[in-house]
């Protein structure tokens, strides 16, 4: 047997358009050899009938117009599909043309099927699956709660951090924090408020926090977000003193709308450079 195959024009060995030249076709196995290779290769293809289930995906289930026929006597059997109904576990394996690693076919084979689903093997298998199949699914939710929960924290952590700016800020600057009136009907709320109204203008993210019923913005809240940063202050500028090798420390008090005011005036030099730190303390007079 042979075919006519026909030649490029740019091979070296350039034959005419018209021409063509007979070459032997290649040798193909015999028919028993052909099916034994196909039967022996390894099909990759994701949600093919072809494969096998996992513990993920459960049996597979081919449904097919008609499947292979075996002579059993004087009859020929094939597999049912309508066992799929009746076995939650039964599996068809198209290339073996069985089920759960026997053959599918023959008088029996329901009966089979029940004996091997009533055995104790077959019921600890079944328990394992089912309790594989509610871990997937509680370490589904759990794993979505823990992602959202996480979300919302670093959301809280950020909206902290900006208040904490603005409240950093008017201390530096001396500026007061609280209005006269800070009630919704309010024309100017006091410098925090309004300068948290001016930061979620740019900031849509601080805009949905600071428009919750708890938002972080009450004098109490105020007053912890100073004392926090006070101690941090105080306990860095502690460190450096301890750290210094020479320091001195020069104080005043004076009375003030019946309050004492302790000033503190801290000298010391750290590395050959002199820091001055002014320390005040207001004590409520008796």
């Amino acid at each position: 047997m042979a075919k006519k195959v026909f030649v490029s024009m740019t091979s070296t060995n350039s034959v005419e358009d018209d021409e063509s030249v007979d070459v032997p076709s290649p040798i193909l196995p015999s028919l028993p050899d052909l099916k034994e290779h196909l039967q022996n290769l390894q099909l990759d293809i994701v949600h093919n009938n072809l494969n096998l289930g996992d513990l993920d995906s459960g049996p597979a289930k081919p449904i097919l117009e008609a499947y292979p026929k075996t002579s059993f006597g004087s009859q020929n059997r094939a597999f049912s599909s309508t066992l799929y109904n009746q076995f939650e576990w039964l599996e068809y394996n198209i290339l073996k043309d069985s089920v759960s690693g026997s053959k599918g076919k023959g008088k029996n084979c329901k009966s089979k099927l029940e004996v091997h689903s009533s055995s104790p093997y077959h019921l600890t298998c079944m328990a394992k699956w089912s309790a594989h199949k509610k871990s997937k699914i509680t370490s589904s939710v759990h794993t979505l709660l823990t992602i959202a929960n996480r979300e919302d924290t670093i959301k809280n952590r950020n909206y902290i951090k900006c208040i904490t700016d603005i409240i950093l800020y008017l201390s530096r600057q001396g500026i007061a924090f609280r209005g006269h009136l800070e009630d919704k009907n309010s024309l100017n709320k006091g410098n925090f408020k309004e300068a948290c109204k001016l930061y979620f203008k740019h900031n849509s993210d601080f805009q949905n926090q600071y428009e919750k019923f708890i938002n972080y913005t009450s004098a109490t809240t105020q007053n912890t977000i100073i004392e926090i940063c006070s101690n941090y202050v105080l306990d860095y500028i502690i460190n450096q003193v301890k750290s210094a090798d020479f320091y001195s420390i020069m104080s005043d008090y004076e009375f003030a709308h019946n309050l004492l005011i302790l000033t503190f005036l801290l000298l010391f030099l750290l590395f050959l450079h002199i820091y001055f730190v002014f320390l005040e303390q207001m004590i409520k007079e008796n």
